[in-house]
């Protein structure tokens, strides 16, 4: 008897959440979730919509926002939408566009980034790298260069943050021939020595088709791990890894 009842607790569950949500006028889309994920979408709802009503909201908000995400995506950024247009704050409008850049939407995302970037603050560098980033894979290149102007550099000619300088170079990628693009790699490398431009340039190199480059920063690179093997040196292996995978697809036959 007992294995007949939990056999049948699912369905009751996913009963019960229907009627609740027919009754108490509910998004239709909860009804969808029911019926096409048995017991774990009403699990959620239950977590979503009936527990909040029944206990203290500081307890289960954890849980809600858990759910929401993985079932109703779109939630989160309709209410970031909607407290931006009721508030439209700095920072209400930075989260806004955060979440559509999070979800792909770029144009939109860069829409909302400039709105801010068109008040007090203008010369906000954090606000100026997202637009940028966000110009370029909405396929602006040169606006995201324009933005990224905007960011400081040092005495040495470089951004003063490495995702800036990153950035920059995905961005020279879009808009200049191949020899000015390697020798920008080049300059920033020299003064900046970080394994992650390296990869990045690697990658470049391997969409031109460039095995001469390659093979002369695989070198350089060998030699900068044994040199660090040799002394003990811990380091991360992974960037390592990522240039020796960007090698062995190079020497693949056409």
């Amino acid at each position: 008897m007992a294995r007949y009842v939990l056999l049948a607790l699912p369905y009751a569950l996913q009963l019960l959440c229907i009627v609740h949500a027919m009754r108490t006028g509910r998004e239709f889309y909860w009804i969808w979730i029911v019926l096409f994920l048995p017991y774990v979408g009403g699990l959620a709802y239950l977590i979503v919509e009936i527990l909040p009503g029944l206990g203290s909201r500081r307890h289960l908000s954890a849980a809600k926002a858990a759910v929401d995400r993985v079932f109703v995506p779109g939630r989160k950024l309709r209410d970031l939408g909607n407290r931006a247009s009721f508030s439209p704050t700095v920072e209400n409008r930075t989260a806004y566009a955060d979440a559509l850049a999070e979800a792909g939407a770029w144009s939109e995302a860069l829409a909302e980034y400039e709105a801010c970037l068109a008040g007090q603050a203008r010369r906000s560098p954090a606000l100026l790298f997202k637009a940028a980033a966000a110009a370029l894979e909405a396929g602006e290149p040169g606006r995201a260069s324009d933005y990224l102007g905007g960011l400081p550099r040092n005495s040495d000619g470089l951004f003063e943050q490495k995702a800036w300088n990153l950035l920059h170079l995905r961005i020279l990628e879009r808009t200049a021939p191949p020899e000015t693009v390697s020798a920008e790699f080049e300059r920033v490398q020299a003064r900046a020595d970080d394994r992650e431009i390296d990869c990045l340039y690697l990658e470049y190199l391997e969409r031109v088709g460039d095995r001469e480059r390659i093979d002369a920063v695989l070198d350089r690179i060998r030699r900068e791990e044994e040199s660090l093997r040799s002394m003990n040196v811990r380091y991360d292996k992974e960037p390592y890894r990522r240039a020796y995978a960007v090698g062995k697809r190079a020497r693949r036959p056409e």
